[in-house]
């Protein structure tokens, strides 16, 4: 017989949300914007593979930098 796992997706959530809380306390808009980008540059997932399809191509990797008033 096999076991069912439990999984709460909000308890997953919660945790990842709390981790990138902690990772990203007291970074500046500009840090977040280029952690936020050089994240999805590197993921593996779904969401960062949508990403680099849709992003603007660069010849190289330079992350964007926020303009005040934004």
């Amino acid at each position: 017989m096999k076991t069912i796992r439990q999984f709460d997706c909000v308890e997953m959530k919660n945790a990842i949300q709390a981790r990138l809380l902690s990772r990203r306390r007291g970074m500046s808009q500009a840090e977040f914007v280029s952690d936020v980008e050089l994240s999805l540059l590197k993921s593996k997932d779904p969401i960062g593979e949508y990403w680099r399809r849709i992003r603007p191509k660069r010849s190289s990797y330079a992350p964007r930098h926020a303009v005040a008033g934004r």
